[in-house]
């Protein structure tokens, strides 16, 4: 997870929704001192630590902080319509498209399937 949110409440909300542990990491820009700077550094140096291919990633989003972080990090870009992502630009940078909901992000990995998650038991992406 990469997130905005302070990683006190970020941590906080994926124990409440009982999916903390489906994560490896929660990253928040205060999860480092000093703080990252933007989204963008933050991405780039979670894919850099963890040694991660940027064409087998996929960044899903809902805000164009989202788009921004993905083109400067090199990755693929998927803006769902929730939350902030109601209010974004029609035009999208050349790696982001807009999907909508899971049915959405079920077409862009038929399309695109170096971007569908990984089977049970294989490794994490």
């Amino acid at each position: 997870v990469l997130t905005n949110k302070p990683s006190r409440a970020s941590s906080r909300i994926l124990r409440q929704l009982k999916i903390v542990g489906f994560f490896q990491e929660i990253v928040c820009l205060d999860s480092r001192t000093p703080a990252y700077g933007s989204k963008a550094e933050a991405l780039i140096d979670l894919l850099g630590r963890h040694s991660l291919s940027r064409t087998e990633c996929l960044m899903v989003g809902d805000a164009a902080e989202d788009c921004r972080a993905a083109v400067a990090a090199g990755v693929a870009c998927a803006i769902v319509p929730h939350g902030y992502g109601q209010s974004l630009p029609s035009g999208l940078p050349g790696n982001c498209c807009r999907v909508s909901g899971w049915n959405g992000m079920e077409q862009l990995f038929e399309t695109a399937p170096a971007l569908a998650p990984v089977s049970a038991g294989g490794a994490k992406r």
